[in-house]
């Protein structure tokens, strides 16, 4: 008779485990209590977008290359020492270039957004700037990404191949209020399109009053396909 009893109360202790359990079960697995799939996972933004309607800015005061009669203007939000950047200048970077700016189709811009992760970045984006102001901006843009200099010294190496007036380009590197202005000026730029990352691409058609009307947001070193996609899709508006 004690086996029995004991063999009762066994079976009664199991009964409630499983009614308790389904019990949870059916509780967190409501709908309420679900996760959803943006909690559960981050989901990475979609590598091309539209830009939102009014999404414009100035040109103007940007370096860009290119046909003055091309009305698409492809703007690369850039990193110096950025090897996703890096990868882009290098490799599609210079097919676009080949493809669609030398043959006069759309134009080409760039506008700095060194990343605080990267020590050298805001230096580099200096020695560009520098360059620039004697009419050596593409030269040293090139340069800066196909050679990826680590120090000043290798820089002012870069600068000499590049035949800048070195006292210039020296006092320039190392105290350039304006470098800084326009390297600030950039950031904020980049800031108001939301680029957190480089690199970024903004494609457009510039107005007759030298604004860029945004139609794309490009993220990331998207492969040369959805480049050419994209601007085709503008060239034949």
């Amino acid at each position: 008779m004690g086996f029995d009893t004991n063999r009762l109360v066994v079976a009664l202790l199991c009964t409630l485990v499983l009614l308790e359990g389904g019990s949870l079960y059916l509780q967190y697995n409501a709908p309420q209590y679900r996760p959803s799939p943006i909690a559960a996972r981050s989901t990475p933004p979609p590598p091309v977008r539209s830009a939102e309607p009014g999404t414009v800015f100035d040109l103007a005061d940007l370096p860009i290359r290119g046909s003055a009669a091309a009305k698409v203007v492809l703007v690369e939000f850039s990193d110096y020492e950025c090897p996703y950047c890096v990868r882009h200048a290098t490799d599609v970077g210079l097919k676009l270039k080949k493809d669609f700016v030398d043959k006069g189709r759309i134009r080409e811009a760039f506008v700095n957004n060194p990343l605080p992760i990267h020590p050298n970045a805001k230096l580099l984006a200096t020695a560009a700037i520098c360059a620039g102001s004697q009419n050596q901006y593409w030269s040293m843009y090139e340069s800066l990404f196909s050679k990826s200099p680590k120090s000043k010294v290798d820089i002012v190496s870069l600068a000499g191949t590049l035949k800048l007036d070195s006292a210039k380009f020296d006092k320039c590197l190392d105290d350039s209020p304006v470098s800084a202005q326009v390297i600030e000026h950039d950031q904020e730029l980049a800031k108001k399109l939301l680029f957190t990352g480089t690199p970024g691409f903004a494609l457009g058609v510039a107005g007759a009053d030298g604004r860029l009307i945004v139609k794309k947001i490009i993220l990331g070193a998207q492969p040369y396909e959805v480049f050419e996609k994209e601007i085709g899709d503008l060239l034949r508006i």
